[in-house]
C-alpha cells in the first residue's frame, strides 16, 4: 500500500460542482495508480492547495467564481512548472482552447468523457505528453487550416520586412512543416525517418533545426508553439498525444 501510494499519481480536482468533483473522483480511482489528493471549489482555492498539497495533475473547470480556471492555470503553472494542468471543461470553443495552452495547460478533456479517456489524460500529461479529445484536435487542425492559408498569404505580402515571430515560424520549409506534424502527433525519431523515408539522422537534424528555428528547448516545447500557432496534425478519432524525446 505504502509503495503504490508513493507511485500513484496526486491530482487536485478543481470545479464549482460537487457533483462534478465526485464523479470525476469516482472515474479517477477507479485505478490505483492515480488518486485524488484534494479538491477546491474556485481557481483562488486551487492555487493555493496546488503548494500545499503540491499534486503532479490539476484537473481544472473553466468556469469558476472569481479567478477562473484558465487564470488559476497560468498562475499554478508558473509558480509550479512540474505541475500538470488538464483543463476539464464543457466548453470547446477555439478562444478557450488557445487561452487554455497559453495558461501552460497540457491538456484539454471534454467533460462526459469516460473515465478510462480522463485517466488516460492524467497519465499522458503526468508523463510530460500534451493530450487533448479527438474533437479538440480536430478543431486546433481545422483552425489552423485556415490560418495557415492566411498567413502564408500575408508572409509573401511583407517579405523583406522582418516579419513577425508567427510568420517566421511559418517560413519553415514544406519538410520542417512535415516533421513538425509528425513531431506533433507524437512521433519518434527512428518513426520520422520511417514515415518519410529518410534516415535517422536526417530526421534528427531536421528536428535540431526546428527547435533552433522556434527558438525552443525540446520537441515538447516545439509542439507547444505548434499547438499555440494551430500547427498539429489531424488526429481523426485518437487523442493527440505529444511524448517527449
Amino acid at each position: 500500500m505504502t509503495s503504490e501510494s508513493k507511485e500513484s499519481i496526486r491530482v487536485l480536482i478543481v470545479d464549482d460542482h460537487p457533483v462534478i468533483r465526485m464523479g470525476a473522483k469516482l472515474g479517477i480511482e477507479q485505478s490505483d495508480d492515480i488518486r485524488v489528493v484534494a479538491e477546491a471549489k474556485s481557481g483562488e482555492e486551487a492555487v493555493k492547495l496546488a503548494t500545499q498539497v503540491r499534486p503532479n495533475v490539476i484537473l481544472m473547470d473553466i468556469g469558476l467564481p472569481g479567478m477562473d480556471g484558465i487564470e488559476a492555470a497560468s498562475r499554478i503553472t508558473k509558480l509550479h512548472q512540474e505541475a500538470r494542468v488538464v483543463m476539464f471543461t464543457a466548453n470547446d470553443t477555439e478562444d478557450y482552447i488557445a487561452a487554455s495552452i497559453a495558461a501552460g495547460a497540457m491538456g484539454y478533456c471534454l467533460k462526459g468523457a469516460e473515465p478510462e479517456r480522463l485517466r488516460l489524460a492524467i497519465r499522458s500529461v503526468c508523463a510530460g505528453a500534451i493530450w487533448f479529445d479527438a474533437l479538440i484536435g480536430r478543431k486546433i487542425t481545422t483552425e489552423y487550416c485556415r490560418n495557415r492559408t492566411e498567413k502564408s498569404s500575408h508572409v509573401e505580402e511583407t517579405a523583406g520586412n522582418g516579419g513577425n515571430r508567427a510568420e517566421r515560424f511559418i517560413n519553415l520549409t514544406e519538410r520542417e512543416l512535415e516533421v513538425l506534424e509528425l513531431l506533433a502527433a507524437g512521433l519518434s525519431n527512428q518513426e520520422l525517418a520511417s514515415q518519410l523515408n529518410i534516415s535517422v539522422s536526417t530526421a534528427k537534424t531536421h528536428v535540431s533545426r526546428i527547435l533552433k528555428h522556434l527558438d525552443v528547448a525540446d520537441r515538447t516545447q516545439a509542439a507547444v508553439k505548434a499547438l499555440r500557432l494551430r500547427i498539429v496534425n489531424d488526429v481523426g478519432d485518437k487523442p493527440t498525444t505529444i511524448i517527449p524525446s
